[in-house]
């Protein structure tokens, strides 16, 4: 499969072998900014829902306007979610990925990348995991 890559004001949104990458450049969120990385994220993964690793050690937090965009949007283009975050900030997001895997979709937070691609590898979809 061939790796896709836009760019939106806030991230840069990657999509290869059934797994979206989105990035935060170190833009605080809003509805707007969220409203776009999730469309480039549907327009990526078409009808095929897989799963999203957000590398948010960048990103510097969002508007609550924009956590209710992800919250109602994420379970629509993603089986699965993984938050990537800086060891020292894991405490300062809360409860937020706890409330999404309870609600929504698997969704955990993690701080190495290693581990959070282990998590997602399950939520891949079959047809993407040629080698």
């Amino acid at each position: 499969m061939a790796t896709k890559s836009v760019e939106t004001d806030a991230t840069t949104v990657t999509y290869s072998d059934g797994l979206l990458v989105i990035r935060s450049k170190g833009v605080h969120s809003t509805q707007t900014s969220v409203d776009a990385t999730l469309a480039a994220a549907a327009e990526m993964v078409g009808d095929t829902r897989g799963p999203m690793l957000f590398d948010a050690r960048e990103w510097p937090g969002g508007d609550p306007a924009g956590w209710i965009s992800v919250i109602k949007k994420i379970g629509h283009i993603f089986t699965a979610a993984a938050m990537l975050v800086d060891p020292e900030k894991i405490d300062e997001i809360g409860s937020f990925p706890k409330a999404i895997d309870r609600l929504v979709i698997p969704f955990q937070a993690f701080d190495n990348e290693p581990s959070a691609l282990a998590f997602l590898e399950p939520f891949r979809p079959e047809t993407d995991r040629s080698s």
